[in-house]
């Protein structure tokens, strides 16, 4: 059986899977699929690998059996990285914790794995994946370094705009322009479309992580509602399956939570906005009434003074004028506590003073007038 990115079958490689017996089956197993070490389909037959172990008896303690395989048997280094790399896959997808200290252990201290070619895309994608927080640039860097000498895998492309989203997830990034951050989350996001449409030529799959990566980048860059749907399609197609499917749910859900939270806020901001602009058309509308009336009662004022003071002597029409004068600030002052309350401190009190001068005026001609 032989395994490579052109002759890649899923049928034969599940029917090799389930017919492993014992440890010298995984070895027999691994003697196949290493040829193919550096290409997609050595990474998609160990993913394999890991999904279906629950199907073989001969799995059950598939991680001490890898483990078993890399430290003691006695097989070719490359046999002892294939059980290596599926014992990484193994204890990502089913969150072993209890194994995460000797793998990083490997990952820190040993050079024994380093010159194999997937082996980057490997540290890469367990750091992504169970410390995310740890992601910085130089990481970011290495995967466009490796998608670069992989153009056409699709794992190692989406991986390089799945580090990108972490990256500015967590804010770990260098302070930088808007520009250059909004130019980085389009590399990233031409990434994943990339690794999509690839995964589908390559591997005729749709890999739900690569949608969820997708709205993750859109979310970033404040696409809210093409987000939304990027992580719909990721939920709906998410297939059933022991390994995984709890986990990538929960990452799944999480996410949706967020964009829902970001619409709501942006209506509550456009709603805040639409509230502001009325309370201020109301403001206006209510100071264009208030001059109106001003200016209608000012024209009145003239109007009628001049009218009444034609036939009176020039003593009697100031007085008239004074009068009406007062009356008039009596009145706007009134017209001012009607249209804006009772209970507004900031137009109660002034249109107070201004109707009191009003009636000071008209009284002091009044008595002006006795005398």
């Amino acid at each position: 059986m032989e395994f490579n990115a052109k002759t890649f079958d899923p049928e034969e490689l599940e029917a090799a899977i389930t017919s492993i017996q014992g440890q010298e089956g995984i070895i027999d197993f691994f003697e196949k699929i290493c040829p193919a070490e550096g290409n997609r389909s050595f990474e998609l037959a160990i993913t394999k690998l890991v999904k279906n172990r629950s199907n073989n008896d001969t799995l059950k303690e598939f991680d001490s059996v890898l483990h078993n395989i890399r430290c003691t048997s006695d097989t070719s280094d490359i046999i002892k990285y294939a059980a290596f790399y599926a014992y990484v896959v193994d204890c990502r997808y089913n969150r072993k914790e209890k194994n995460f200290k000797i793998i990083e252990n490997i990952f820190g201290t040993t050079n024994q794995f380093k010159n194999y070619k997937s082996y980057m895309h490997l540290t890469l994608e367990w750091l992504n994946r169970v410390h995310p927080e740890k992601v910085t640039s130089v990481d970011v860097d290495k995967a466009k370094e490796d998608w670069d000498n992989n153009p056409n895998h699709p794992g190692i492309i989406y991986l390089y705009g799945s580090l990108v989203a972490t990256l500015y997830e967590n804010n770990h990034q260098e302070i930088e322009a808007a520009e250059k951050r909004e130019e980085n989350l389009k590399k990233a996001y031409d990434a994943v479309t990339v690794a999509i449409k690839k995964s589908k030529d390559i591997d005729g799959e749709e890999y739900t992580k690569f949608y969820s990566g997708k709205s993750r980048l859109l979310y970033l860059q404040g696409n809210f509602k093409e987000a939304l749907d990027a992580i719909d399609f990721a939920i709906k197609h998410e297939p059933h399956r022991e390994y995984s499917t709890s986990e990538n749910m929960r990452r799944f859900l999480d996410h949706k939570l967020k964009i829902l939270i970001a619409i709501n806020a942006k209506t509550t901001d456009k709603m805040s906005k639409v509230n502001d602009d009325l309370d201020n058309l109301r403001k206006q509308t209510s100071k264009n009434i208030e001059f109106l009336g001003l200016f209608a009662g000012i024209i009145a004022l003239v109007v009628g003074s001049l009218q009444m003071a034609a036939n009176q002597p020039a003593s009697d029409a100031i007085k008239l004028i004074i009068v009406l004068f007062g009356s008039l600030l009596s009145t706007y002052a009134g017209f001012g506590i009607i249209l804006h309350g009772y209970k507004k401190k900031e137009f109660l009190i002034p249109s107070i003073i201004v109707m009191a001068l009003g009636l000071c005026i008209i009284i002091a001609v009044l008595l002006f007038l006795q005398a």
